[in-house]
């Protein structure tokens, strides 16, 4: 995903209100970040202008409608890689162990096939829960210094020296 830069800026608490206002009173706009990029997207193309010689008033309205919605779904895009990039940071964090824990785990785990171990047993070992213990190990394996071999409750694993 492309991250795309935050632009901010203060005003005067009576015209944040006339904005809100203006929002909650139109179809048109979905927030006051869409309020903000349609209007400043509208001057930039000088849509406010009036009697322009290019375009017919029929055509200036259609073209309008559809730069109206084109903002719209852009501003709904916006929002949403925002929501999904909230997201993601929450599932990362939420997902990794300490390094204290991935190096307790590491350290506890057999070097023998014969000997492997399951989460459950690893976590009773090293004082941690069965999830941290899996995560953990996952992590571990993403580095390919574990092995696991499938078993029919849980996976089993160990390490090579």
């Amino acid at each position: 995903m492309a991250e795309r830069p935050t632009i901010a800026f203060r005003v005067d608490g009576s015209q944040k209100e006339k904005w809100e206002s203006a929002v909650d009173d139109s179809e048109e706009y979905d927030s006051l970040s869409h309020l903000i990029r349609l209007a400043v997207s509208r001057e930039l193309s000088d849509a406010y202008e009036t009697g322009s010689s290019q375009t017919t008033a029929g055509d200036s309205g259609s073209l309008g409608d559809i730069e109206s919605v084109l903002t719209r779904l852009d501003g709904k895009v916006d929002d949403l890689t925002e929501v999904v990039e909230s997201v993601e940071s929450t599932v990362m964090a939420n997902t990794a162990v300490s390094d204290a824990t991935v190096t307790a785990v590491y350290g506890e785990l057999p070097t023998s096939l014969h000997t492997a171990v399951t989460p459950r047993e690893i976590a009773e070992q090293v004082g941690v829960s069965k999830q941290e213990a899996s995560i953990a190990l996952a992590q571990i394996s993403d580095s390919n210094a574990v092995n696991m071999i499938p078993n029919e409750d849980e996976p089993k694993y160990w390490r090579e020296e």
